[in-house]
Order: C-alpha cells, then sequence, then structure tokens
C-alpha cells in the first residue's frame, strides 16, 4: 500500500447488504499533485503541549516518500505532535480500511481492496491490545465505500457518509453494529470528505469543495454552514473525530496541495488551526481518541501535579500536587474521598488523607522499570472519579545523550586529533551512569572503527590516503547506546601524486580544496551538484566584484619535469563574462599563491576547455594549485570550474612521412591536438 486513494467512485448507490456490487475505477495518489501548479499557502501551527495532548489512533493509509518496507495498518500518534507514527497492527495490501470509528471502547472498520477496481471486504472490530480481527459482516456484495464514520454516544447510533459516482452530493447512512446492515437516512445537499459527532449528538462535517465546516441534522440531513476552515481539502479519504474528554475537534486532513496534517477545527467559527504534519504528509483514516468524562459534581481535576524522580537512577519517584477544592462544573465546593494515583493506567496507589485545597504527595516506591511512565492522578468522591491530571517522567538508568562540541582537527598532514564533550544527561531526560559512559568512534569516510571502550574524550587516527576526515562519536553505558555526534570535515592525508583529475563528483572531492573569501562578502566558492563542478556565485549587490580563491591540497611535484594543467570552464552565458586565473604556490593561503600561470575570460554557456604549462619546478616539493576568480561588478554571475586535470608533460620527437594515402605530401604541416 503506497498509493493514496480517492474515494471510489461507484455508478450505483444501493446501501444494503446483498446488494450487487457495481464495477467502478480509483483514482489514486501517484505523487503528483492534483493542483501541482499551485503553492500551498502558509498556515499557522499550534503550539500543543505533547504531554498533555490525547494519544489518537486510526489506520494508516499512506505516507509520502515511504520506504519500501513501510507498513499500513492500525497506527497511533500523539495530537499534539503526530510528526511520529507508530504502526500497532499492519494489514495486507487486500485489507485496508477506508473508514473506522470506536463506539463505546471497541474499534469497527469497513475493509476494502484498493486498486483500479475497488472491492469492498468486510466490516469489523480491531482489538486494539491484540491486533485481531473479528469480521461481523460480509460486504463484498455491498456497492459503496464510505467517506468516513463517528459514533453518536447520546444514541448509540453509528453513522457514515457515502460518497457515490459522480454525484456531487453525499449520503448520511446508519451502520448497525451487531449484523453490519447499512440504511439511508438522507441524502445530503452538499458532498463532504469528514464526518464527527459531539457527545451530546451534533453531526459535523467538512465540505469536499471549499473546506467548510457544516452542521447536519441527523434526522432528515438538513444543512447549516458554520464557516471556513482555511483548508482545501482533496477528495482524498480522511477522518475526524472529537476528544470527547475536551470536546476539541480534530481532523487529520489531506488538501489539493498533497499534504497531510492534523489540525484543531473549532465548532463555533470553523477556523482552524494546525497542531503538525502527519509523518510525511500521511493519510490516517479511522480517527479514534480515548476519552473518560466526568461528572458534573465530581472532583475538579488536580492541580500543579509534578513527578520527581529518586536521585541516581533509583526506581522510584515523589508525586505532589494540590487537591481540588470545587466540583467539575465549577458551581460548588467538591468532597474528596481519596486520591487514586495510576501508573501506566494501572492503580498504583492512594492518598487517602487528601483534603480540598491541601498539599498532597505520594511515592512510588515499585516502579518496576527504567524508562518513561505516566502518571494519571484524579480526586474521588462519592459522585465518581474527577478529571484526571497526566504526567509523565523518565525514572531510572537512561541512556546518555549525544556527545557535544564534536571537532576534528590536524595534528599533522596524516594525524588527526578528534574531541568531544563528555554528555551529563539521559536522552529522555533520566539519569545516566557517568561510571561506565564509553565511546565508539567511527570514520565516517570509509566507515572503519577508529577506538571502541574508549573512556577518554579524544583520540588521534592516522590516515594513509588524502581525504576529508570526519567521524561519528557514539555515547554509551552498561544500559545501552545512546546518542550520536558528527564532527567538522578535514582534509588531511600524504601528497596527491600526478597525475590527478578532480570533478568535483562529491563533497569529499570538494573538500580537499580551500575555499578562501578574500573580500568576506559572504559570496564565494561552493560545490554545484547538478554539474558536477565548482561554482562562484556573485554578488547580488551588482557592485562587490569577486575576490575569491579556490585552492588544492598539497600535490607533490619533482624537480625537472614539465607539468600541464587542463580544466573546463563556463559562465552563466556570454552576456555575463567571468574572469579565472590560475596560480601555483606553496600553501593554503593567498600570500602563497606567488605564481601567475594564466589568466582566462570565460563568456561561454558551453564547458570550454583551458590550459596553461608550469614553469621549471625548482626542486621537488608539495604545492598547491589555486582558481582566482576576479571577475569585475556588475558582469559576473556564475562562473563553474570542473575537469580538473594535471599530467606530467613528456618530451619527445616525432618522425615520419605525411601521405595522402599513397604519395607523400610536401611541406606538410602537423599540429598535435592533445597527448
Amino acid at each position: 500500500m503506497k498509493k493514496k486513494l480517492l474515494f471510489v467512485l461507484f455508478a450505483v448507490l444501493t446501501l444494503a447488504v446483498g446488494a450487487t456490487a457495481a464495477t467502478s475505477s480509483v483514482i489514486e495518489r501517484t505523487g503528483k499533485s492534483i493542483k501541482k501548479e499551485r503553492t500551498a499557502p502558509a498556515r499557522q501551527v499550534a503550539k500543543a503541549d505533547a504531554d498533555k495532548s490525547p494519544t489518537v489512533y486510526g489506520w494508516l493509509r499512506y505516507v509520502e516518500h515511504a520506504p519500501s518496507d513501510q507498513q499500513y495498518g492500525v497506527c497511533r500518534f500523539n495530537a499534539g505532535d503526530p510528526s511520529t507514527v507508530d504502526v500497532l497492527f499492519p494489514f495486507d495490501a487486500e485489507h485496508q480500511a477506508c473508514a473506522g470509528a470506536a463506539a463505546n471502547g471497541v474499534y469497527y472498520v469497513y475493509r476494502y481492496t484498493p486498486g483500479d477496481y475497488a472491492a469492498p471486504v468486510d466490516f469489523g472490530t480491531v482489538n486494539l491490545t491484540t491486533g485481531a480481527f473479528t469480521r461481523i459482516a460480509d460486504y463484498s456484495r455491498l456497492n459503496a465505500l464510505f467517506a468516513d464514520m463517528t459514533f453518536d454516544y447520546s444514541t448509540q447510533t453509528m453513522y457514515a457518509l457515502a460518497n457515490v459516482g459522480s454525484s456531487t452530493v453525499s449520503t448520511l447512512v446508519t451502520v448497525n453494529l451487531t449484523n453490519g446492515d447499512v440504511q439511508n437516512v438522507a441524502t445530503l445537499a452538499e458532498k463532504f470528505v469528514a464526518l464527527a459527532c459531539s457527545y451530546d449528538g451534533q453531526l459535523y462535517a467538512i465540505k469536499g469543495d471549499d473546506g467548510y465546516l457544516y452542521k447536519i441534522n441527523k434526522t432528515n440531513g438538513d444543512l447549516e454552514s458554520i464557516g471556513y476552515t482555511y483548508e482545501e481539502p482533496a477528495e482524498y479519504f480522511q477522518s475526524m473525530e472529537f476528544d470527547h474528554s475536551t470536546e476539541t475537534l480534530y481532523w487529520a486532513a489531506n488538501t489539493i496541495y498533497e499534504e497531510g496534517f492534523l489540525t484543531v477545527v473549532n465548532t463555533a467559527d470553523g477556523n482552524s488551526e494546525r497542531t503538525g504534519k502527519i509523518s510525511e504528509n500521511a493519510q490516517v483514516v479511522g480517527l479514534h481518541i480515548p476519552f473518560v468524562r466526568t461528572a458534573d459534581k465530581a472532583p475538579a481535576a488536580i492541580e500543579g501535579l509534578t513527578v520527581t524522580p529518586a536521585a541516581e537512577g533509583a526506581l522510584s519517584a515523589t508525586l505532589s500536587w494540590t487537591n481540588p477544592t470545587q466540583t467539575y462544573d465549577k458551581k460548588g465546593n467538591t468532597t474528596i474521598t481519596r486520591v487514586d494515583i495510576f501508573r501506566d493506567n494501572s492503580l498504583a496507589g492512594s492518598v487517602t488523607d487528601a483534603a480540598p485545597g491541601a498539599q498532597s504527595s505520594w511515592t512510588d516506591a515499585n516502579v518496576p522499570t527504567s524508562g518513561r511512565h505516566e502518571y494519571k492522578v484524579f480526586a474521588v468522591n462519592a459522585e465518581g472519579n474527577g478529571e484526571p491530571a497526566e504526567q509523565t517522567a523518565y525514572i531510572g538508568h537512561d541512556t546518555p545523550v549525544a556527545p557535544t562540541g564534536a571537532t576534528v582537527s590536524k595534528i599533522d598532514d596524516t594525524t588527526l586529533k578528534v574531541e568531544w564533550t563528555a554528555p551529563t544527561a539521559g536522552q529522555n531526560g533520566g539519569w545516566i551512569d557517568q561510571a561506565s559512559l564509553r565511546y565508539r568512534v567511527k570514520r565516517l569516510t570509509d566507515g572503519s572503527m577508529v577506538a571502541e571502550n574508549l573512556a577518554a574524550t579524544s583520540c588521534s587516527d592516522t590516515v594513509d590516503k588524502l581525504d576529508t576526515y570526519s567521524y561519528e562519536i557514539e555515547a554509551y553505558t552498561a544500559d545501552g547506546n545512546g546518542g550520536k555526534a558528527k564532527t567538522n570535515g578535514v582534509a588531511a592525508g600524504p601528497a596527491i601524486t600526478v597525475p590527478y583529475t578532480c570533478s568535483f563528483k562529491t563533497d569529499g572531492d570538494f573538500g580537499l580544496w580551500t575555499v578562501i573569501d578574500a573580500n568576506n562578502d559572504y559570496y564565494t566558492w561552493e560545490r554545484e551538484t547538478t554539474l558536477a563542478a565548482a561554482k562562484y556565485y556573485a554578488n547580488e549587490d551588482y557592485e562587490t566584484s569577486a575576490d575569491d580563491w579556490l585552492i588544492s591540497s598539497p600535490i607533490a611535484l619533482n624537480a625537472g619535469v614539465q607539468y600541464r594543467l587542463r580544466f573546463n570552464a563556463k559562465s552563466y552565458d556570454e552576456s555575463y563574462p567571468e574572469h579565472v586565473a590560475v596560480y601555483l604556490g606553496q600553501g593554503k593561503t593567498v600570500e602563497a599563491m606567488t605564481t601567475k600561470l594564466g589568466d582566462f575570460k570565460v563568456a561561454t554557456y558551453d564547458m570550454q576547455q583551458y590550459e596553461v604549462t608550469f614553469p621549471a619546478i625548482a626542486a621537488d616539493g608539495n604545492y598547491n594549485i589555486g582558481f582566482y576568480c576576479h571577475s569585475q561588478a556588475p558582469d559576473g554571475y556564475i562562473l563553474y570550474v570542473t575537469d580538473v586535470e594535471l599530467t606530467a608533460v613528456t618530451n619527445g620527437v616525432l618522425k615520419g612521412t605525411v601521405t595522402d594515402g599513397t604519395n607523400p605530401i610536401g611541406n606538410a604541416v602537423v599540429y598535435i591536438e592533445s597527448l
């Protein structure tokens, strides 16, 4: 399952199990935007507290740029930070959901087989603890799919939207949760893509062609427009659901811009505010948000709940809070029978002497394992459980965060020093065992391990090849592997030998050259990935001329040998001439570039080859080549240099006779194009 699906288009609607299914085609997402010429407008993202946001369940249908092993099925994510989606129970490609909803703690789904000719399969339940599917009804002869489903707790009724064929309207239906029977309620005057029901029984829907929020009369299908969500939904499967603990309406939206995100919809005016992108613009259907309803005269929520883990990684934590003074409806003072403390959804303890308005505390001395634990604390009276307060804390031993300040520097041409600062915190904010803290150091250039079980915060590495070297430092303790840090890259190794070629195909190739922005205008040499070249981009003020160097790593040259340098270069086009000089010196500084080998005007859109011959090398040694861009403003724009080639020139004598194929040709002149 890698394609986001549009609503299935059926030619006939007969919403009753046992009807003959209509054959139809499905328009599937292929990664190209429905309105690819348009750019999605910027939308405000809410600053939601993930720790206080509900957990959302659903059915993952599509992920943009998904890996080949991406799984799809029942999933879970946090409403405040939906960027991470966990697939809890994957289902095969032949049994995917078009819609789903929960009723009284049971999760119901309508499964079908996606494709060009989508085929309804069945209706049933998924156990959210085990993932087991239980079929209620065979839907293989039902000739419609659902756009969305929602449960009305006020009447204990499951509603669904059916969008059929080329119709511009939706049909509101009910689903019998015992036998799966589907019954028409009303044909609506508009076409909708998402449906949700408030706890008191009001149906809400998102209109497909303009993103407006509507109320739906569940008796006769009459519509009332509320307001614009400021989103532009596509006709993809999507879903809405209320968090009935707070009556917050969430919409897992998919838009015409190929976006997939979670947004909170205001039921008063229709305006919406995104909480974040769902994974990589994912498509999620069948939203379900577990909730707890609180009686009006039960206690209000406790205040100021804190969880303080014990020192040195002990499996213990102390909770403290202020007891409520009012009832949940804020219309009277409350009594408190006790305060219950749940850890990870299991009762961990109670406080029986809690007085309204007083401070209370309780120590959890029986935390079973190191890890992140969720505490839920609420006061109880004769009316029932009060509104819960929740807090999460990491208790016990943690693994270390990544080291900081990781750097690599040269001791000499072939010896590098890698150093970093030790971590002091855990990856989850917990305690780390400093006594067992160790490091692994890996050379990223070739993947070799430089050091393991290292207690120090530095090490050295000797290299035998000129390259750009960077390193990864992983911290770990007896409790497990921690974070990884990466260093900068440094060019090191023995001098380059001739013949030498460089086409700047990789960052490592470019890293062997030193960039000097001599006029400090922040416009200088960089690697151009498309052309595989070094590129200079001119200052956009059209006043500052180029003054920028690209200097090679050391190259071993021998006295008495003639050398020739060739390179390809181009400008943006003929209208923007560039000027580049070639220098030779001993060192990676401007001052070291002492011998000017040539100066070239580059004014051609196509790559052209340029050539310089070195003067006689006086002594064996390491030398550096420098390309100096000195294009004058406002003429310059972009200069490209690539296919650098340095070779030794061998002197020789060419002897022979030039013929026309049979007879000698007198006074012939022979030109040698290249050697």
